[in-house]
């Protein structure tokens, strides 16, 4: 009824920025960020069986940055920007749950499954239940230790030189370039497992090793602006992405042999070496080439048309193919703008695009994306909005004949009649769906299991599936805001996101969780001008969430919180 994989860390989260002489020709700017998450959190492996872990998590980021702007002519200004980014990962795991022991009262765990029996010879998985704690049967599987450490270490130095500037008349331009060199380290991997797995007759293993990684990436944008005329105007946007990513691997596995806890592991075998050196390349280019005319004084149409151009090269020594993997892009854009009346504006957007390759079955090689938004303002104090979204995607090759698509429709309002009160109310409803095609291992067969046509590439015994996913979501909120008198502001609302999907079930175990399930929020925030420049603030937020639906062998999930936020602001 619990999860073993409990979640209790604590993050601890500093920033600081400064930013020197603002509005001189030539500015300064430096700032640190630091984020700290660490506390007790529940794991598992699988030996044979589950153990449970004791994960104690300690993983910390740290971001400094400097930069300087400098305002070299009229209306231009160009920036460098220096980021390191340092992260550390001593996250380790131990041996948690040793809740039995043997006969010679060694603490010993035959793990957490509760649905499948421990496999033993010999004897019952309990030898003795009147002994405190009971007494296992040692040719179980089962675990006497186990612990994993990985210490992390990687770095990301990025510098950055950009640009904008609007000082060549009817041209407005833009662009920066973006370099990083990153180092990615684990200089020390360590995994030890005592205990027994009977079904590879496994007493012991020590698997030590390291790893290391560099990470090689240039980006560049560019786009520029040009107003023909007061109607007409032509833009033009470039980017490019550029990395390179090799890695280094190596494993070092020495077994032990046996079948019973309460003898000693027999003899190390020799020891199992595997060296891996992978790489990881992506080239991506796109330009999108748009023009705009401002038809009338109310009504506006753009037309666009995008090309891009993505090469992924893969190396996997030596126990994988190497290939480069190109995808070209062509797509249409079209967009209108209108405002019937002064006070209502409409503007929609229609994509279509087509791919002639696809990295992944679920990438598409044709989409449809229409777009339409519009807005109403009956009194300058208020408003009332409405959105409608769909994005369309399909991949027709063979065996993996997959569609998806995502539909929103939002609906919202907001008034605000003077500075003393005012409120907002939202609606959306979202349609997120996709299908493919895909093989899949089971058993038991899930009732009405199709086999695998010959010939698709999946092996024997394996079962055809189609990805089926369908999650329709609602969201609602509304929101009050009230203020007596000038030093004193309130606000109260409340935010609910309901789902009510479904899943193509392939596992008898399989819970529908987060597809049927409530998300609640209410909220109260208070804010009081103290004195001149200083400012007081409280916030309420509670987090109220709960699945439903048919639960299978575990309860559905449900958590809630309340978090509580008091702030002083000074301004001078």
């Amino acid at each position: 009824n619990n999860s073993p994989h409990y979640f209790n860390t604590v993050r601890r989260m500093l920033d600081l920025n400064l930013t020197l002489l603002p509005i001189s020709k030539v500015s300064f700017r430096a700032g640190y960020s630091g984020n700290i998450m660490q506390g007790p959190t529940g794991s598992s492996v699988h030996f044979g069986t589950e153990a449970l872990l004791l994960q104690n998590w300690r993983n910390s980021t740290d971001t400094w940055l400097g930069g300087v702007d400098w305002k070299a002519l009229p209306k231009t200004r160009v920036s460098f920007d220096e980021t390191i980014v340092h992260y550390k990962g001593d996250t380790n795991w131990q041996l948690a749950g040793l809740n039995l022991q043997l006969a010679d009262g060694t603490p010993v765990s035959l793990g957490f499954d509760n649905v499948t029996v421990p496999k033993c010879t010999g004897g019952p998985a309990i030898l003795d239940s009147t002994t405190t704690p009971a007494t296992a049967n040692p040719t179980c599987n089962g675990y006497l230790q186990y612990q994993r450490y990985s210490p992390t270490r990687s770095i990301f130095p990025t510098e950055a030189l950009s640009f904008q500037s609007s000082y060549i008349k009817n041209v407005q331009m833009n662009g920066d370039i973006r370099y990083t060199g990153a180092n990615m380290n684990l200089p020390n991997f360590q995994e030890y497992f005592n205990g027994n797995a009977s079904r590879t007759h496994l007493r012991a293993s020590t698997i030590t090793g390291h790893s290391n990684a560099k990470r090689i990436a240039v980006t560049a944008d560019y786009g520029i602006t040009w107003q023909i005329s007061k109607k007409i105007s032509i833009s033009d946007q470039y980017n490019f992405w550029d990395f390179r990513q090799p890695g280094f691997n190596t494993l070092s596995e020495v077994d032990q042999a046996g079948s019973n806890m309460l003898l000693p592991p027999g003899a190390p075998g020799a020891p199992t070496v595997s060296a891996t050196n992978t790489y990881l390349a992506q080239k991506t280019q796109i330009n999108t080439l748009t023009g705009f005319w401002q038809v009338a004084s109310w009504a506006s149409v753009s037309l666009g048309y995008r090309y891009s151009a993505r090469d992924i090269d893969r190396v996997q020594e030596p126990d994988g193919p190497a290939y480069t993997l190109p995808i070209h892009e062509n797509t249409m854009l079209l967009g209108v703008d209108v405002r019937p009346v002064p006070k209502w504006k409409v503007n929609g957007t229609i994509e279509t695009g087509w791919y002639d390759n696809a990295y992944t079955q679920i990438s598409p090689r044709a989409l449809q994306h229409y777009n339409v938004r519009t807005s109403y303002k009956p009194k300058d104090w208020a408003m009332v909005t409405a959105a409608y979204n769909d994005l369309e995607r399909q991949n027709d090759a063979a065996n993996v004949n997959h569609k998806d698509h995502n539909r929103m429709l939002a609906l919202g309002a907001s008034a605000n009649p003077n500075m003393h009160y005012g409120f907002d109310v939202a609606y959306g409803h979202v349609d997120a769906f996709s299908q493919t095609g895909l093989c899949y291992l089971a058993t038991p067969a899930p009732t009405g299991a199709v086999p695998v046509p010959p010939g698709t590439g999946c092996g024997t015994n394996v079962y055809l599936g189609t990805g089926y996913y369908n999650a329709p979501t609602q969201y609602g909120s509304f929101g009050v805001t009230v203020n007596p008198v000038q030093k004193l502001s309130t606000s109260v609302g409340y935010r609910i996101n309901d789902v009510s999907g479904s899943i193509e079930t392939l596992n008898p175990r399989q819970v529908p969780g987060s597809l049927d399930s409530t998300y609640q929020s209410p909220y109260v925030n208070v804010a009081w001008t103290m004195i001149r420049g200083w400012s007081a603030k409280a916030d309420w937020n509670y987090y109220g969430y709960g699945e439903g639906g048919p639960i299978g062998p575990t309860s559905s999930r449900a958590f809630h919180g309340n978090i509580y936020t008091l702030a002083v602001h000074h301004a001078f």
